[in-house]
Formats: structure tokens, sequence, C-alpha cells
């Protein structure tokens, strides 16, 4: 009895160790009510502090658009959604941040609207648009 317990136990720790190792599932970027929101899935949310919402629009360098605290220790899948609509960016991915400090990211998002630029439109189009409001 005692050999069987301990396989048991051997069993659970290995098991919430592995599942440990996958660390998203379902990411995905959706437009909802003209808002883009990303959603992603967490299969087994244990200890877990929080998440890092990260953007980009080179899919090089990434920067911290938010952080989402985790709903808790919980074996069960936890769903998120953040709305991402007033930042301008490309793509995006998820950073999980553990409590022992390990960060494992989920699969890169791809906004398929380009974003916005700085640049000027040019003076054919100005005067195309200007003839058609005349």
């Amino acid at each position: 009895m005692k050999t069987f317990i301990l396989f048991l136990l051997a069993t659970c720790c290995t098991f919430i160790g592995r599942s440990q190792d996958i660390a998203f599932s379902n990411v995905s970027l959706q437009n909802r009510n003209s808002r883009e929101i990303i959603n992603f899935t967490n299969p087994h949310e244990v200890n877990t502090r929080q998440y890092r919402i990260e953007a980009s629009n080179d899919n090089v360098h990434y920067e911290v658009i938010a952080t989402v605290p985790s709903k808790g220790n919980n074996v069960f899948a936890s769903n998120y959604s953040y709305d991402v609509t007033p930042f301008d960016y490309t793509y995006f991915r998820v950073g999980r941040v553990d409590m022992n400090g390990q960060m494992p990211y989920s699969a890169v998002v791809k906004n398929e609207k380009p974003a916005k630029t700085d640049q000027q439109p040019t003076t054919e189009a100005n005067s195309h648009h200007a003839i058609a409001n005349k």
C-alpha cells in the first residue's frame, strides 16, 4: 500500500510539473464590435503570478502594453481576453510570469490590419480628395 501511495504521489507531481510546460492554447486576435481583442487560455494555471501582453511592429522588439493578474491556482483551463484596440501594433504575444520568475511566451498573433504610420498622404491623393469634396 505504501508503494502504491508513493507511486500515485510521484505520478501526480510529474503530471503537474509537465502541465506547466504547456503555457498557452487558443491564442487569437479577434475583431469584436470594431474592437481588437486578444484571447488566450492557460490550460493549467498553477503557480502563475500574472500575464504580460506584449506588442511589436517588427516581430522582433516587443514592449509590454499591459499586465493581467492570474486568476489563481487552478488545474482547469483559465480563459482571458484583453482589449488591444487602443494600441497601434501588428504583432502581439503573451508572457506568463510564473512565481519562480520563469516566463514562457505564447505563439505570436498578427493583426491583419496594417499599423498606422506617421506618413502624410501623397499630393495626388490630397488633390483627389479635395476634388471629391467640391
